[in-house]
């Protein structure tokens, strides 16, 4: 029995909101800082075994769209290699595709953030504005025959931001 594991079911990352004072500057102050990730490999033998995760062969399927103003092949390219052996760059929606580990977690990283402003009044009666922020996925796919390490793993990238 083939088990899939779709990434449009799984949570992803939470985006802050941001309310605008009343008046005066708008301060950084409330916003998460940037955190700076310093990759450094101690071990060759770690950097080896995650490349060799990374270039594994997994089946996806993208799932298809109703937008008319979506992509119908999804464009997808890591470290300039191609990302299909037959669909080169574009990756076709609702076709099982065998790629590489990397090529899905490309999909997975494209998260469009969407804005919105919501008019609220504070305790004191002003008029303020709370920026509300969501993040998306913008291919979700199917992982075909997924193990319980793969939606680890699906899991652990969706939840980035």
């Amino acid at each position: 029995m083939a088990r899939t594991q779709s990434t449009a079911e799984m949570d992803g990352p939470k985006a802050a909101e941001v309310t605008m004072p009343a008046s005066g500057d708008f301060g950084y102050d409330d916003i998460d800082p940037i955190e700076q990730v310093i990759d450094t490999v101690a071990d060759r033998k770690q950097w080896a075994d995650n490349m060799r995760f990374s270039n594994e062969i997994i089946t996806i399927r993208i799932q298809e769209t109703t937008n008319p103003n979506e992509e119908a092949r999804v464009p997808v390219c890591v470290n300039g290699e191609r990302a299909h052996p037959q669909y080169g760059n574009h990756l076709p929606r609702g076709v099982e595709l065998n790629v590489k580990r990397c090529v899905a977690e490309a999909l997975l990283r494209a998260k469009p953030i969407n804005v919105r402003t919501v008019k609220t009044i504070d305790h004191d009666g002003n008029d303020t504005s709370k920026i509300v922020r969501s993040i998306g996925t913008a291919y979700p796919f199917e992982m075909i025959n997924a193990k319980s390490r793969d939606t680890d793993w699906l899991r652990s990238i969706r939840a980035q931001a």
